[in-house]
């Protein structure tokens, strides 16, 4: 990975959210700061996400589809390697995300072993909360893994608010 900008892994939900073209209020707000994090901030990070995540926006029919799936598709894939098993499986094990939500599990594993600094995304109800969080913390320090930032783009930091994208502290978990 390159020092000269912050590192994000886009999870499913985001290029998703990009492209969303349906009427639920809740989705159109994400649809809205996630434009708006893409219009104003991608550049200041380089992009990366899986082919779980292209698996998960190729399944089902949804409208905004082909668009977040080549959006996904255009991005560069980070390798699914048997590290990144491992470390899924023991975050099964671990309990920080459920055992049928294995591609969640995958999704934070990537940033894990390959030292992703974010990892964006909406799924609030298995990743970016504060029990997760909490318990990520603890499982990657007795680990000593590098855990990423779990945000959305709500809340990642915004250079268009002069807040610093940058990690302060290589090993710093939030």
């Amino acid at each position: 990975m390159s020092a000269d900008k912050p590192t994000a892994y886009l999870d499913s939900n985001i290029p998703s959210a990009l492209h969303y073209d349906g009427g639920n209020t809740l989705l159109l707000r994400r649809k809205g700061a996630t434009c708006d994090w893409w219009r104003l901030e991608r550049h200041l990070f380089h992009l990366w996400t899986s082919k779980t995540a292209l698996l998960e926006l190729a399944e089902g029919h949804y409208g905004g589809q082909a668009h977040a799936v080549a959006e996904a598709y255009r991005l560069p894939h980070l390798s699914s390697t048997a590290a990144v098993k491992h470390c899924a499986s023991q975050l099964i094990r671990e309990r920080l995300v459920p055992a049928s939500e294995e591609r969640d599990a995958l999704h934070l594993a990537f940033c894990i072993v390959h030292r992703i600094d974010y990892l964006l995304t909406w799924n609030q109800a298995h990743l970016d909360n504060l029990e997760v969080k909490s318990r990520l913390a603890v499982v990657c320090k007795r680990e000593r893994w590098r855990a990423p930032w779990i945000v959305s783009p709500d809340t990642i930091l915004k250079a268009v608010l002069e807040q610093t994208i940058r990690r302060k502290n290589e090993d710093q978990a939030f």
